[in-house]
């Protein structure tokens, strides 16, 4: 699987080489599970420009929906004469630990979590959206086209350029991992080129990530398969009385402010908080034993980072109430 991973990686450098892309300061080996990463192939400086890509190469969506983007890749991957043939071939065939692939009892690990609903609806909307597809995307079948939506929601970019939101497909950059503070980009119009550049200094060998956005970890999980451990951006629900989940973060910011508007009082927020790590307790699993698998892992850390951020609520509410009281 990985020489097969590796050979398929290399006939997509060949490719964006020969079409104008630039990405000499990079290799991208491939590990025994088949995980591709983007290393430095030398010391590279900060600043330096590291990739660039022509706008020809950057397989932009203009015109279909999502959905039928969606079906498009499926049937695209299996036409032997794409002009995309490099490019699909490199993408993972299979996505395992991307939320719409996990079955009921997969799901029931991130129980308690924030992140179960978000993964309970992602697979849920896969199937309506597969159910209402109008020929000819409709001959594509439901395995495929959750191959499709999995690919657009981890491999997609926001499309360079342009006025209308759409997005975009852009080989090479695609196959770094999420590393905040690695890297950075801009399109340069004149020059019709991506460019990605270097926010600090790497040695030969170092992986050199880029920077997928400001995602929790039940984002990360639901959409692109995997989590980060203390994850400074992770969110977690509360529960108002009303029935409504409402998220919040680990800092103080317009997401808490909301939820304490809606409940009415600290208190009221904290016995929201409170119930919220019940739910985490109740449903806890093992994720860090020699057995767990990857995913069970990810939806330890999901857990953990959701406990963090509630626990963080209750300190900051109780904060205000001793404040309060002293004043």
């Amino acid at each position: 699987m990985s020489g097969d991973r590796a050979d398929r990686i290399a006939r997509l450098e060949a490719w964006a080489a020969e079409r104008g892309a630039r990405f000499d300061a990079l290799v991208f080996p491939v590990d025994a599970a088949g995980d591709c990463t983007a290393r430095a192939r030398r010391a590279i400086a900060a600043g330096e420009r590291i990739i660039t890509i022509p706008q020809p190469l950057m397989l932009v969506e203009r015109e279909r929906g999502l959905d039928a983007l969606a079906a498009w890749l499926a049937f695209e991957a299996r036409r032997a004469d794409s002009p995309w043939r490099p490019y699909l071939d490199a993408l993972p065939a299979e996505l395992p630990d991307v939320a719409i692939f996990c079955g009921d009892e997969d799901l029931a690990a991130l129980a308690g979590t924030a992140a179960h609903v978000a993964a309970a609806a992602a697979r849920s909307e896969v199937a309506a959206s597969h159910a209402a597809l109008a020929e000819p995307d409709a001959r594509v079948s439901l395995a495929a086209f959750a191959w499709g939506k999995a690919i657009i929601s981890s491999r997609a970019f926001n499309a360079p350029d342009t006025i209308d939101p759409h997005i975009a497909f852009i080989p090479i950059v695609d196959l770094m991992n999420h590393r905040p503070g690695d890297a950075t980009w801009r399109y340069d119009p004149a020059a019709t080129v991506y460019e990605v550049t270097t926010l600090r200094a790497f040695a030969a060998g170092d992986e050199v990530g880029f920077d997928y956005g400001a995602y929790g970890n039940a984002h990360l999980l639901v959409n692109y398969g995997f989590v980060l451990a203390d994850n400074p951006h992770d969110e977690a629900a509360v529960i108002l009385p009303d029935g409504e989940p409402v998220l919040v973060a680990a800092r103080r910011d317009v997401r808490f402010e909301y939820a304490l508007a809606r409940v009415g009082s600290r208190d009221a927020l904290a016995a929201a908080a409170r119930r919220g790590l019940e739910r985490l307790d109740a449903y806890a699993r093992d994720g860090a034993g020699d057995g767990a698998t990857s995913w069970l892992r990810a939806c330890a850390l999901v857990r953990r980072g959701e406990r963090a951020v509630l626990e963080r609520v209750l300190a900051e509410l109780a904060g205000a109430t001793a404040t309060t009281e002293v004043s």
